[in-house]
């Protein structure tokens, strides 16, 4: 078997194997999902056979679409709709958006699943095709298999103040925030370099004003927690979205030129600055000790998958459409960041509570 089909082999592999996993997994998950959520029978059964329904109803419209479209596109669209949605049902506080949130992915994993079909018979022929989709089924015997144990494992971790209000829609403002700040530096370069023809110098410098106002925001971002709480990080997404949509602005007339696309890359820094740690420490000081490891992992993992997501998202974006499009996706990506710290701002916190919460990790965060 040549090396890069097997990389592609393992790669549809390892999604098979996660979306028939979630399924297998959620049944271990059931009783806590009732306890904690005070999910009532109607929208338990949504929530179990929602994900079946749904992947059942998707593979035979994703597989055509496969045929006829090309299947490396429908994979990597699969794969962040199902990734997306599981994020959305890992932090839902309702039992009603997690039902909802399972209807979507399983539908994402009805469109991957078909590609990996389509690719395995692609990709191979005879003895070769015979052993890839016994490994494809060997798979989903190991996923059924291990499915409760991981669930079981899972949930025994987690614990219930992770589903509190204030930990998910932090986690919420960092994920949209951290995927839009990559997302626009790089469709700013990508448009400079490739749309401009500006060198890879020139348009380095124009993004350099980002990190540097970055860097010294990060600086003293403690005394923004300090003082002005969850208001600071929201104050800060609002000039974030400011700085996105002047750079749409630009972007889409040439206005200003260099200069105007460094001052706003400066003012994307300095509030990105303002947002990320202190943002990180309002949401994990609402985690409980005991689960304080998990909490930040969790955190960092929304991120990174909202980083993949969408970088891979803008890009395909810049290359098919614009840039400009790609800008305002970002910008609506911050958005829904500033909506998520909004709504925090609104969960009957009090500024007190607030306070004593941020001080029980001030000095931790200092250092």
């Amino acid at each position: 078997m040549p090396h890069r089909s097997a990389v592609v082999l393992a790669v549809c592999l390892a999604a098979a194997f996660t979306t028939l996993l979630d399924q297998a997994s959620m049944t271990t998950a059931v009783p806590s999902l009732r306890s904690s959520l005070g999910a009532g029978p109607v929208t338990t059964q949504w929530i179990l056979a929602g994900y079946s329904l749904t992947f059942g109803l998707a593979l035979v419209p994703a597989g055509r679409l496969g045929d006829r479209y090309g299947r490396r596109g429908l994979f990597a669209g699969g794969i962040a709709l199902f990734t997306l949605s599981a994020v959305l049902a890992g932090t839902a506080t309702e039992p009603w958006v997690v039902a909802a949130a399972r209807l979507l992915q399983g539908a994402g994993a009805g469109i991957v699943n078909p590609q990996v079909y389509g690719i395995i018979q692609d990709l191979f022929t005879g003895r070769d095709r015979a052993r890839a989709l016994g490994a494809y089924a060997t798979v989903g015997g190991v996923a059924g298999v291990i499915g409760p144990v991981v669930g079981g494992v899972v949930i025994s971790l987690a614990g219930p103040l992770l589903g509190s209000r204030g930990y998910t829609l932090g986690v919420l403002t960092a994920m949209f925030q951290f995927g839009a700040s990559l997302s626009t530096t790089l469709v700013l370069v990508l448009y400079l370099q490739d749309t401009l023809g500006w060198s890879p110098l020139r348009a380095a410098v124009t993004a350099l004003p980002s990190a540097l106002g970055f860097a010294c925001a990060s600086w003293q971002s403690w005394r923004v927690v300090g003082r002005f709480g969850r208001r600071g990080v929201a104050c800060a997404l609002a000039a974030a979205v400011t700085a996105d949509l002047a750079t749409v602005v630009i972007v889409n007339n040439g206005i200003g030129g260099q200069a105007a696309l460094m001052a706003t890359q400066l003012a994307m820094g300095l509030s990105g600055g303002l947002i990320v740690s202190p943002n990180q420490a309002l949401t994990l000081a609402h985690a409980p000790a005991a689960h304080a490891g998990l909490a930040g992992a969790f955190l960092q993992v929304t991120q990174r998958i909202s980083a993949t997501v969408a970088t891979a998202a803008v890009t395909g974006i810049v290359l098919t459409r614009s840039s400009t499009a790609a800008l305002v996706v970002c910008a609506a990506l911050m958005t829904a960041a500033l909506i998520c710290s909004l709504l925090d701002l609104r969960g009957g916190y009090s500024r007190s509570a607030e306070r004593r919460r941020f001080e029980t990790t001030e000095s931790s965060f200092r250092s």
